[in-house]
């Protein structure tokens, strides 16, 4: 930040990219995340701006707090600032820049792109209002009007960009979920299916075995020889004993024979 005083006049501008003593947009966006109003370093560096005694002679005439709105008095407050004023406002917008410089590497990472340009913007926006102020154009109620209408607006944006954002991530989040749905129900299927075909190949093949086993025996049952049973043997002839007895009468023989 830079202050740059015309010696010719009582005439002073501040010039400079981030006018951060407006952080609305800032708290927006840390107040979504406990985590981020933890960890980001601006927050608490804005913070401790508030009880900064260089910035008294502003107390009562501008928002100092983080994240407050100017009271009553400050919007009917029709003075502009003195010189001692314009002294503890530079050393305001010095303090501002160092505060948002802090957290810039924190915010790069933590922040989303857009939401990161919306600070800045905001920051821009208040630039030409408090070179107003600075220069004595504006007066404390006048400054404090627009600064708050500023800060309203990109509350709102940064707001809106967060939900836009969260929806877009849920919408994500849930395709997600679905395609893994999808991948693990596809998954099953396959599973149950190759679960299906090992079940049916194995039936095949017991009843393939099966076939070959009956095929076997039969082959066996075939090849075996016919058994023809033996006839009778014949009946065993009781061998025969003849007798013979001879007896002679006169010149003849007489001969008789007995038994089988």
């Amino acid at each position: 930040m830079t202050v740059i005083v015309d010696k010719n006049s009582e005439t002073r501008v501040i010039m400079g990219k981030k006018f951060s003593w407006s952080v609305a947009a800032l708290a927006v966006a840390v107040a979504s995340s406990a985590a981020w109003a933890a960890e980001d370093p601006s927050i608490a560096c804005f913070a401790a701006m508030a009880d900064n005694p260089a910035f008294a002679p502003l107390r009562g005439k501008v928002v100092l707090k983080l994240g407050a709105h100017p009271d009553l008095s400050m919007l009917a407050n029709d003075h502009r600032p003195t010189k001692r004023e314009k002294d503890a406002i530079a050393a305001w917008v010095a303090e501002s820049e160092r505060c948002y410089d802090l957290g810039h590497d924190y915010r790069a990472i933590a922040y989303q792109p857009v939401v990161s340009a919306l600070i800045d913007e905001s920051m821009h926006a208040i630039e030409a209002l408090v070179a107003k102020l600075y220069a004595g154009k504006l007066t404390y109620a006048q400054f404090n009007q627009q600064r708050q209408a500023t800060d309203d607006t990109y509350r709102e944006r940064v707001a809106s960009t967060l939900q836009t954002l969260q929806a877009e991530s849920d919408r994500e989040q849930a395709n997600r979920r679905a395609q893994q749905a999808s991948i693990e129900a596809q998954q099953k299927a396959a599973a149950a299916q190759e679960a299906a075909t090992q079940a049916q190949a194995q039936a095949n093949e017991e009843a393939a075995q099966n076939a070959r086993r009956a095929l076997a025996l039969q082959m066996l049952a075939n090849s075996r020889p016919i058994y023809t049973p033996l006839p009778p043997p014949p009946p065993i002839r009781t061998p025969s004993i003849q007798n013979t007895n001879c007896y002679q009468i006169g010149s003849q023989l007489h001969c008789t024979t007995t038994g089988n």
